[in-house]
């Protein structure tokens, strides 16, 4: 009797390498109506197919991905490589095409999720790229006055704060993302004689912005550049973070200001910060560095290299200390 209440397996995959959340175990698995059946029966219906020698394992997510243009060639470049689901944390949504816009949302393309713009200070990052690069070349000429309020927001009061989170509601963000860069240094913008000053937000200012968005029901990521503001955001309840200190490799301010220590680690744990290191090190950023000196000197290759070697060994670092607890 119980067997017959059992739901029918519309698919058995069999032989295959499943992951468990542990590791990959050989077994069966069955689906049916979108879902894995740990309980089954099978019927005349039920298609098996041999998945032998294959590796089965959960949709993968993109956690930090500018899609400016999700469409379906840029759909199947993530389905190619298994890529499900994606964040979006940051966006200039008014230079996004009808076609564009119709692919966000829809359940038989990728799973887009988005903040729009990111909340900062002025002239701090991500206002320089946008108005000064992507608004002039990739955005159809936009200027300051199309990217404000819309590709990046001011978070500098309090009531700077509110109103910029209400006006993120009303646009229909699902997240917030908010910028950190070196805030040991902060010191406004306008006020420190430093035009191209990019410390982000007053980490004064974090706990408030963060419980303003979770009484919205936003979740907070934030882009983090030092150890300093990593200690920040995880004391501020930030939900996850967007990079890892050392994502560029090592800093003129030295390993220290990037390299994650115990009590970083402890203390992101015990406020289940989610972390997406977001890596940009690669070869090709060294090899693009080689190739700017046609005819670089000896030392400058032993530099360059130490440099390489320097960030790989942070980048495996942070991440090794962060499993440890």
């Amino acid at each position: 009797t119980s067997e017959r209440n059992l739901p029918i397996a519309e698919t058995v995959y069999s032989g295959g390498q499943i992951w468990t959340g542990e590791g990959f175990e050989i077994s069966d698995i069955a689906v049916a109506n979108g879902r894995i059946l740990t309980s089954y029966r099978t019927s005349e219906l039920t298609v098996e197919t041999d998945i032998s020698g294959k590796f089965l394992t959960p949709a993968l997510a993109n956690g930090h991905q500018h899609i400016t243009n999700a469409n379906l060639q840029n759909t199947w470049q993530f389905f190619d490589v298994g890529v499900y689901y994606v964040w979006n944390p940051n966006l200039y949504s008014d230079g996004l095409s009808a076609e564009s816009r119709a692919f966000y949302g829809r359940t038989d393309t990728v799973d887009v999720e988005t903040s729009l713009g990111g909340v900062t200070e002025p002239k701090s990052h991500p206002e320089p790229l946008y108005v000064d690069s992507l608004g002039p070349y990739v955005y159809n000429g936009a200027t300051f006055d199309d990217l404000y309020q819309e590709a990046f927001h001011y978070g500098r009061t309090p009531e700077e704060i509110v109103e910029t989170l209400e006006r993120r509601s009303s646009q229909g963000t699902e997240f917030v993302k908010i910028y950190l860069l070196n805030s040991e240094d902060y010191s406004p913008p306008e006020t420190n004689g430093d035009p191209t000053s990019t410390t982000g937000l007053n980490p004064e200012n974090i706990a408030f912005l963060v419980e303003e968005a979770h009484a919205r029901g936003l979740p907070v990521i934030a882009h983090v550049e030092s150890r300093y503001d990593v200690e920040v955001c995880a004391r501020a309840g930030v939900d996850f973070l967007g990079h890892l200190p050392g994502y560029y490799g090592v800093p003129m301010r030295g390993v220290d200001s990037v390299r994650l220590t115990d009590d970083d680690a402890r203390l992101l744990a015990e406020n289940n910060v989610g972390v997406i290191p977001t890596y940009g090190l690669g070869p090709a950023n060294f090899q693009r560095k080689r190739e700017a000196d046609p005819a670089p000197s000896s030392e400058a290759l032993e530099t360059l290299a130490a440099d390489e070697r320097k960030g790989y060994e942070l980048q495996a670092e942070n991440p090794t200390r962060l499993k440890a607890f």
